[in-house]
């Protein structure tokens, strides 16, 4: 082979070199969100107390968007049946995603808290309010190691936390999944009781699974299909309650309500439990001028459905 032909071929695979690190330090670089429409995160709880043990299947599901404070979030629903059942599932929490952080306003809460940062180096301190046993109290660790793994063909970043022999036990962080003890309890405090993320779905896709977790957790035997992706039932009146805005707050002749549900009954009620007035909800507003000043609860029902909001009349 001539000197023009090596150095042709040297360049070649040069040049061929170049292309595969561009397009493998991509991939590692590619940040992966949590922020996903229909994603399902599903965690085994084990209570021990003395001899008696306990199990409970945890699943949470990000579905719907939100505004609150001009800032827009989605919403977290959490179920502990088998499958994910609308009918059971209880609104938790408001999430969004900014810089590779992640941020949780808990229900009926003013004040968002730090859930993630996917932005921490070796080394570095941080500190979180999980929606597990120890909320509302923060809780700082410190990132022991941060790699690189691949979960069904999408490359992650992977943060260990070393507890370092304190009331916390180690945990790991995955990049886009959350939490190995379940995607809203990270930094959950534990002492006999475990607390473990078994399985992430989004769109019915499974990104993670823990086939070892059957290994620390309570003798009994694991619930069968604890990772079904399916969702029971679609949403149904009771997710559309808790969506439910009465303004303005205070007010002094009239309530405007901000629902999808239709043909409303509601009634007011003062602080002593005493009903004042009922009737149906018509063209979205009640008529609140007769009440003296002071602080009231109208319920609204529909069927079986009820949910009570607190309101003020000034005058």
């Amino acid at each position: 082979m001539s000197n023009n032909q090596n150095q042709k071929m040297k360049k070649y695979f040069t040049i061929l070199s170049i292309i595969i690190w561009c397009i493998c330090g991509t991939q590692a670089q590619s940040y992966q969100s949590v922020i996903s429409n229909k994603s399902i995160w599903t965690s085994i709880d084990c209570f021990r107390f003395g001899p008696i043990e306990s199990k409970l299947i945890r699943k949470e599901m990000m579905f719907g968007d939100t505004i609150i404070n001009s800032i827009s979030y989605k919403k977290v629903y959490r179920d502990t049946s088998s499958s994910f059942d609308w009918k059971t599932a209880k609104y938790t929490c408001a999430i969004r995603e900014q810089d590779k952080k992640v941020y949780c306003l808990p229900k009926d809460e003013i004040k968002e808290n730090l859930l993630y940062d996917f932005n921490l180096k070796v080394g570095d301190y941080v500190t979180v309010v999980g929606m597990g046993l120890n909320y509302p109290n923060p809780i700082k660790l410190k990132v022991d190691s941060v790699s690189n793994k691949i979960y069904n063909g999408v490359n992650r970043k992977i943060f260990k936390f070393n507890a370092n022999g304190s009331y916390h036990t180690d945990e790991t962080w995955i990049e886009g999944i959350g939490s190995s003890f379940g995607f809203l309890t990270p930094f959950l405090s534990v002492s006999d009781n475990i607390f473990m993320l078994k399985c992430n779905s989004k769109n019915d896709t499974l990104y993670y699974l823990n086939n070892n977790i059957g290994n620390f957790l309570c003798s009994s035997a694991e619930p069968p299909n604890s990772c079904e992706y399916s969702v029971i039932s679609e949403v149904n009146n009771n997710t559309q309650f808790d969506d439910l805005v009465i303004f303005p707050n205070p007010t002094s002749d009239y309530i405007y309500i901000k629902t999808e549900i239709n043909d409303l009954q509601y009634s007011i009620y003062n602080l002593l439990g005493q009903k004042l007035s009922q009737g149906m909800v018509i063209n979205d507003q009640i008529a609140v001028s007769n009440l003296l000043a002071g602080v009231y609860i109208i319920e609204f029902n529909k069927e079986s459905l009820k949910i009570n909001r607190k309101f003020i009349v000034g005058k």
